[in-house]
């Protein structure tokens, strides 16, 4: 494959080689500072000496270490000052000193990423999340007191599913805050950029909002130029989902590359001479990063403004730049920076769309040319939009379990829109940071919102828009980016190899789905967990599953992920039998014929004396809910200790799995 003949790329690879390893596998990080010192003075030797390929193998070695020490440098157990080492912070209410860093997308309070500075009054580091139930909107860069208790962010309801704990800790996250309203004050506002930045989008906010612009489109035109998706209806949210357009919500490639060719445009009357040159580039790049700063630096955003960075630095050197060799080296500085955020959902999307885009596009490109210029921008949307969904497409369906079969007209229909907005939208910043948005540029963004906004409800209302519950694992996905290469290679480029390999890889795909399939279908599980503040206990019969709660529990990802055919809910009663299992759940209540328990569960209604209940009962395990208070999970544990009886805390370890 082309991007596999040049150094960059493999270097990539190797780098992303020592991430993953670094995450399975423990190493200590001063022996990894040594090694990698030995390693660089062997490359020096050996490079000194014109020993080209052993220079070659200590370079992907040291790239290779350097992946697995970039991930050790960001261990909070390195850091005598994080907040991990304060476990009596978990325990009892402490006087917290924090920093708001970014604010999140609002689901049932407000939610922030804050950053602590200090635990009463001592100095303190470590991100969290922050819950914060109250109206007021705290502002980015603002340092705030609050008086609260850390908490373990809730594990994996579920198998296979979403594991929030381990979502946080891939970005440095360990802890949630909750706060009620009044408890969070303010006490200082530092200038800064980060604090500019925030002022700017809030004085925008603030001129958009004086208009007779509605906020509903006001809404989405603030997620177009900073990625703001707070304020954006959930319905409205679902339908741009089920349409295949949330990618225009958030600041990615497509409006930095906007934001540059409008960047661009205007400085184009200015002469070219070299002064004046160096001076269009260098405006060109400040407003490209001051966009990005404006957006709040996503990574998305960071590494679209990195790719384009490099993309325009070689067109300014004047010299021939590989659009491979680009993508390549942003994604290796970005994950120097943050290794973490191979792991992140937006990140993977976005490399995978643009890597296909630069792969396949050219391509259909190749096939046909249109002569009429309104139908060549018409091929070269469709062309874009199907090469970017196939590059996304196993990845959608691995972390989604969904496909919008109606993409290339959404497509056609946003694109267009998105950039005559992004122009509008940049101009109605520029207005709103002088003081007021003139009216009539108020009705050109309401009604071309409002545009956008009836296409893509139209199309997600249709029948069959999306196709959902699509199993898949990441095995299946892996696989299914084998196929779509192989295929790929073998259309463009015709050769009997290739074939081979592109049915090689079909026939593997096929077997491993059927071989999932099998494997499910002979499965017989009994998984006991918690979720909305309720146990529920969940009984799988090979492709058939049943959900025991005294609520409605929502699975649908598990049965995506598990390649389950059919669920049904039953109420839970005190005691159940399932797989020849007794489960018994006791409130405050002592039964006197109970027969003896396989499984005893305790929630936050649980009010009974558990020693007599263990000697009457005599389980083989004790569950625990999440939702009862500390000091009573802290007690339970302590009983079962005593009584030798292992004790099983959903709060502290997530699900159970009965064998």
């Amino acid at each position: 494959m082309l991007t596999f003949r040049f150094a960059i790329p493999k270097i990539l690879i190797a780098f992303l080689g020592g991430i993953l390893l670094a995450q399975h596998c423990g190493f200590s990080f001063s022996a990894l500072t040594v090694v990698i010192v030995i390693v660089s003075a062997i490359v020096v030797v050996l490079r000194w000496r014109k020993h080209s390929p052993a220079v070659s193998g200590a370079l992907y070695l040291l790239v290779f270490l350097l992946g697995i020490w970039s991930v050790k440098r960001k261990d909070p157990r390195l850091d005598n000052l994080h907040y991990i080492w304060r476990t009596e912070c978990f325990e009892e209410k402490h006087l917290l000193a924090i920093t708001i860093k970014q604010r999140l997308r609002k689901t049932r309070c407000e939610r922030y990423i804050a950053s602590i500075t200090q635990i009463d009054g001592r100095n303190a580091k470590g991100d969290v999340v922050l819950y914060y139930n109250d109206d007021q909107i705290l502002s980015i860069g603002s340092n705030y007191i609050l008086f609260g208790r850390l908490n373990r962010p809730v594990r994996a309801s579920l198998p296979n599913t979403f594991d929030y704990s381990r979502y946080l800790s891939q970005k440095g996250i360990f802890a949630t805050l909750t706060a009620g309203a009044g408890q969070v004050r303010l006490v200082g506002r530092p200038v800064n950029f980060t604090t500019i930045a925030d002022d700017i989008r809030m004085r925008i906010g603030s001129s958009l909002a004086n208009t007779k612009c509605r906020e509903a489109e006001r809404s989405i035109i603030q997620a177009l130029l900073f990625g703001q998706q707070q304020d954006i209806n959930p319905a409205q949210m679902e339908e741009y989902r089920r349409a295949g357009a949330v990618h225009i919500l958030s600041v990615s490639g497509l409006h930095v590359g906007l934001v540059l060719m409008l960047l661009t445009a205007v400085l184009k009357p200015v002469p070219n001479t070299p002064v004046w040159r160096e001076g269009k580039f260098l405006l060109s790049l400040c407003g490209l990063w001051l966009f990005a700063l404006l957006a709040g630096l996503a990574p998305s955003v960071v590494r679209s403004a990195a790719m384009f960075t490099l993309l325009a630095f070689g067109i300014h050197l004047r010299r021939i730049s590989n659009i491979y060799h680009t993508l390549c080296a942003s994604a290796f500085i970005i994950l120097l920076y943050d290794p973490f955020l191979i792991f992140d959902v937006g990140f993977q999307l976005s490399y995978a769309a643009v890597f296909f885009i630069v792969w396949l596009q050219p391509k259909f490109t190749d096939w046909w040319q249109p002569r009429n210029p309104v139908l060549r921008y018409l091929y070269s949307l469709l062309t874009v939009s199907l090469a970017a969904q196939l590059g996304t497409m196993p990845l959608s369906l691995y972390y989604f379990h969904q496909f919008p079969t109606l993409f290339l007209v959404t497509n056609l229909l946003v694109i267009p829109l998105v950039s005559v907005l992004m122009g509008l939208g940049i101009l109605a910043a520029v207005f709103g940071l002088l003081g007021t948005v003139p009216e009539w540029l108020a009705t050109l963004l309401q009604w071309f919102t409002s545009l956008m906004n009836n296409g893509i409800s139209w199309i997600a209302k249709m029948e069959y828009s999306v196709i959902e519950g699509v199993s898949m694992n990441a095995t299946n996905a892996v696989l299914l980016y084998l196929v779509l290469i192989s295929i790929g290679l073998s259309i463009f480029r015709f050769h009997f190899r290739t074939v081979c390999i592109a049915m090689a890889c079909l026939i593997v795909l096929q077997i491993a789905w059927l071989y999932e399939l099998k494997s499910q279908s002979a499965s017989r599980q009994l998984i006991i967990s918690e979720r909305n503040r309720s146990l529920f206990v969940l009984s799988i019969h090979g492709r058939h599953a049943r959900v025991l709660s005294d609520k409605h529990i929502a699975i649908e990802e598990f049965i995506a992920k598990n390649f389950i055919l059919s669920a049904k809910s039953e109420p839970l009663d005190n005691l159940e039998y399932e797989h020849s299992r007794r489960i018994v759940r006791l409130d405050s209540v002592l039964p006197l014929h109970f027969p003896r328990a396989n499984v005893l569960l305790l929630d936050a209604k649980s009010r009974i004396n558990l020693e007599r209940a263990l000697m009457k009962l005599r389980p083989e395990v004790v569950i625990a809910s999440a939702s009862a208070s500390p000091w009573k999970r802290r007690q339970w544990a302590a009983t079962c200790l005593q009584k030798k009886i292992p004790f099983h805390d959903i709060r502290e370890k997530g699900y159970f799995v009965l064998k």
